[in-house]
């Protein structure tokens, strides 16, 4: 083997293990540490967090209630919980938001239909 290509292999193998370390030495995100950051980032009066995952913390499905998403629209409130979560996303696979309503909307939504 010729010392170029032994080079060449050391080196994508040095690759590989930081790769390898930076992708496995990231936190595992949390149900209660989403819940806190939207609580905090939008003073959200009520979020509901669930781990689809299986418990790895990859893939969670969220439903927000906050003041701060009167007046906009269903991208923008999408964009504002993404934001709220910019750090944990580096480490989430999949967040599904399942509601991202204003207060009155959800109260809306629980009145009896008449």
């Amino acid at each position: 083997m010729s010392l170029s290509r032994l080079a060449g292999r050391l080196s994508c193998r040095a690759d590989s293990q930081i790769i390898t370390k930076t992708l496995f030495s990231r936190a595992m995100t949390s149900a209660a540490d989403v819940e806190t950051k939207l609580r905090d980032k939008l003073g959200a009066q009520e979020v509901t967090v669930m781990d689809t995952s299986g418990g790895c913390g990859a893939s969670f499905d969220v439903a927000v209630i906050s003041e701060q998403f009167e007046g906009k629209r269903l991208l923008d409130r999408h964009r504002m919980i993404n934001n709220a979560l910019e750090e944990e996303m580096k480490s989430i696979h999949a967040l599904s938001i399942r509601q991202c309503w204003t207060p009155e909307q959800q109260k809306a939504k629980q009145a009896p239909q008449q």
